[in-house]
C-alpha cells in the first residue's frame, strides 16, 4: 500500500512538473496576458479540465513557475560560492551568480513581479516574495559567517546591506539587458565589491556614518556603471 501511494505521489510530482514546464515555455512565448490555459493544456499533454485540477487560474501557475524558478536558482547559489571558505570570495560569487542569472532569467523574473501587482487571491503582499525568502538567506549566511570568523564588523546593518546588495543588482540587471551589454557583468561586480569591502570591514565610526558612505560610495559607483552604456 505504501508503495503504491509512492507511486502515485511520484506521478503527481510528475505531472505537476510538467505543467510547469509547459506554462513557463507559453508565458516566455505569448507573456502572461496573452498565455491561454488550453495553450499550457496542450503542451502539457493534458485535457485542460485535469489542468484546472491541478490549478485553478493563470495567476496560481505563475506562483508555480516562479517559485520553482527560485527554488532552482537557490541550489545552483550555494554551489557558487561552496568551493571556499572567504568570506569576500564568497559574498561575490553569490553577486556573480545573483546579476548573471538575473540578466539570463529575467523574463522569469518579471512573472513575479506580474503575481505580485495582481489583484487575484492568488496574489497579496507577499506573494512575490514567500519563494525568495530562502534564496535571499544565502546572503545572510555569508554576511553571518564572516562576522562569526570576524572578518566582517558586527554593527553593520543586514536589512541595509540585503538591500543594498540586491537592489543594486537588480537595477543592474535591467541596464544591461536594456543596452545589450552581458559582458559588463565583470565590472559591475568589481564596482559592488569595492562599495561593500569598506563598509562590511566596519572602517567608519558609526553605523550612520557607514550607511551615509556606502549610499555615497553606490552614487559614484552607479555613474561609473551609468558610463558604461
Amino acid at each position: 500500500m505504501d508503495s503504491a501511494k509512492t507511486t502515485k505521489r511520484a506521478k503527481l510530482e510528475q505531472r505537476e512538473k510538467r505543467i510547469i514546464v509547459a506554462a513557463r515555455s507559453v508565458f516566455l512565448e505569448h507573456g502572461f496576458n496573452k498565455a491561454k490555459m488550453s495553450q499550457i493544456a496542450d503542451i502539457a499533454e493534458l485535457a485542460e479540465g485535469t489542468l484546472y485540477l491541478y490549478y485553478k487560474n493563470k495567476n496560481a501557475i505563475v506562483k508555480a513557475v516562479v517559485a520553482d524558478h527560485w527554488r532552482e536558482i537557490t541550489d545552483e547559489a550555494q554551489k557558487a560560492f561552496s568551493d571556499t571558505d572567504e568570506s569576500f570570495t564568497q559574498l561575490q560569487a553569490l553577486a556573480d551568480y545573483h546579476l548573471t542569472m538575473m540578466v539570463k532569467h529575467w523574463r522569469v523574473i518579471e512573472l513575479g513581479y506580474v503575481l505580485y501587482y495582481s489583484h487575484s487571491d492568488d496574489a497579496g503582499e507577499n506573494a512575490g516574495m514567500d519563494f525568495k525568502r530562502t534564496y535571499a538567506a544565502l546572503f545572510d549566511r555569508v554576511i553571518e559567517r564572516g562576522q562569526d570568523k570576524g572578518i566582517f564588523a558586527k554593527n553593520v546593518s543586514l536589512p541595509f546591506l540585503r538591500d543594498l546588495f540586491y537592489g543594486t543588482l537588480e537595477y543592474a540587471a535591467r541596464t544591461l539587458i536594456l543596452h545589450n551589454k552581458p559582458q559588463d557583468i565583470k565590472a559591475i561586480i568589481t564596482q559592488l565589491m569595492a562599495v561593500l569591502r569598506p563598509h562590511l570591514s566596519g572602517k567608519t565610526n558609526s553605523q550612520t556614518d557607514n550607511d551615509n558612505a556606502v549610499l555615497k560610495r553606490l552614487e559614484r559607483a552607479v555613474r561609473k556603471l551609468e558610463r558604461l552604456r
